[in-house]
């Protein structure tokens, strides 16, 4: 093939394989000899052979483009990149592999994949046009660099970890914001991974991010505690999903994580408000109906028993008329503070309005009359004690109604009303003392009560409760 002539039939079985290669091959195939001045300087190339797809390459017939030189047929420039280029391998004997752009006279940019031997009479060409796939490359660089650009100017924590064995656990992206809401860099993290800064993960070498991702639950959302490199802990709400390979294996974890410290913040700050007082802290009247409701749906499935209290103070009026609003703020929080610490850990203080709270306890069954009793001789006790507020002291009693589920009733507004009717009964029998519902108090409707009236006895006379 060296000499450019095409082998003749009769010629060995080694010929006629070659000229089925040569013939067949998808790769554009010149022989070209080169033309020597008198000094010995090469001044051009003359094409002595070619295969079919090299003819199509040129755009000509193999007959009419044979005997013509190279920047002839192709138009490559004397002295230019290219022709220089062929003329070092021809002169050098060094084969030149390599991938370029031609962007030639009368010939559509392209690019092409050759490569370039010496031959004893000048080159042998072997070139494939690679445009299709230089295009879809430079499209993938230019929509890279776009979604580059895009990840860089998130504002939301972006991670992508590999799941694949030669790399696995390796970060493979790591965006700014995610260096801003961590305080770590990509490396830093891939050297203590991201589960040792998470204290509620048990598995420290597992990222928290795409834990549920990477056990196939695609996407994955949740919400984790991360100690930042400076120690301080933020509340991230975080999206893992699973990206797989052509193959439909995992290949990586995409993690999308947002800092929701401030709005979690905010989120508590707006419950305490809907659901506390804001004088006292105690549970308000929305939240006291909430706790009450639930509370009576356990009594309804167990044997537990439920007390509500209603709590009044005695002539608070007086207080706040004598010593002014601001006082008798102070002695409303200094109140709730009090009935706290005179009910148990299990039972709800709350303030329903002005000086009225009520106190939620369950109980076991028959044990809740004594327990209610109990609590209410311990309140009507530190009630009594003076209160010292900006050097003023005030002394105030506390009427107390109690009603029980389910001797009394099994809803929130039918216990409500008994211990309401039970309130009003103590202060008729002279304040400062706890009254238990009874039927006679529900408007004379029933002449046989459920029990007898429990009257407290005055407050000199109730030392144990």
């Amino acid at each position: 093939m060296s000499s450019g002539k095409t082998p003749q039939p009769g010629g060995s079985a080694a010929n006629a394989a070659h000229l089925h290669l040569w013939e067949s091959s998808l790769d554009a195939c010149f022989l070209l000899r080169a033309e020597r001045d008198d000094a010995g300087h090469i001044t051009d190339f003359v094409f002595t052979d070619m295969n079919p797809r090299g003819a199509a390459a040129i755009g000509l017939a193999k007959e009419a483009a044979l005997g013509r030189t190279l920047c002839e047929v192709v138009a490559v420039q004397r002295g230019g990149p290219l022709y220089n280029r062929y003329v070092r391998v021809a002169e050098s004997g060094v084969t030149l592999d390599e991938e370029c752009d031609l962007n030639l006279a009368e010939i559509d940019a392209r690019w092409i994949r050759q490569q370039v031997i010496a031959t004893p009479e000048g080159i042998a060409i072997i070139a494939r046009d690679i445009t299709a796939r230089k295009l879809e490359e430079l499209a993938n660089r230019q929509n890279g660099a776009f979604l580059q650009a895009l990840i860089d100017s998130l504002p939301v924590l972006i991670s992508v970890r590999s799941l694949r064995p030669g790399d696995f656990g390796d970060i493979a992206a790591w965006n700014p914001a995610a260096e801003r809401i961590t305080g770590y860099t990509a490396a830093e993290i891939n050297d203590r991974r991201i589960g040792a800064a998470t204290p509620s993960q048990t598995n420290p070498t597992m990222d928290p991010f795409d834990a549920g991702a990477q056990n196939g639950l695609t996407p994955d959302q949740g919400a984790l505690a991360f100690v930042r490199r400076d120690g301080a802990t933020r509340q991230l709400r975080t999206v893992a999903v699973l990206l797989r390979d052509q193959y439909g294996d995992p290949e990586f974890v995409l993690t999308i994580a947002e800092d929701v410290t401030e709005l979690a913040a905010a989120r508590k700050e707006l419950e305490q408000h809907a659901n506390h007082d804001a004088l006292t802290g105690l549970p308000n009247r929305r939240l006291f109906m909430d706790r009450l409701t639930h509370a009576l749906e356990r009594c309804a499935r167990s044997a537990q028993g439920l007390a509500l209290l209603f709590v009044d103070l005695d002539n608070f009026k007086g207080v706040n008329d004598d010593l002014g609003h601001g006082i008798g703020d102070a002695l409303l929080q200094e109140v709730g503070r009090r009935l706290s610490s005179s009910a148990r850990a299990v039972d709800t203080v709350c303030r329903l309005s002005g000086d009225e709270f009520t106190v939620v306890t369950e109980t076991a069954g028959s044990a809740t009359l004594g327990e209610a009793g109990a609590i209410a001789g311990r309140i009507i006790d530190a009630l009594n004690k003076p209160f010292l507020l900006s050097g003023h002291t005030i002394c105030v009693t506390a009427s107390i109604g109690i009603s029980i589920c389910p001797a009394d009733g099994t809803d929130a507004d039918t216990l409500i009303s008994h211990a309401d009717n039970a309130l009003y009964r103590a202060k008729e029998l002279g304040k400062n003392r706890y009254q238990y519902f009874s039927a006679f108090l529900d408007g004379g409707t029933r002449r046989i009560a459920r029990r007898p009236i429990e009257q407290a006895p005055p407050v000199d006379k109730m030392s144990t409760g």
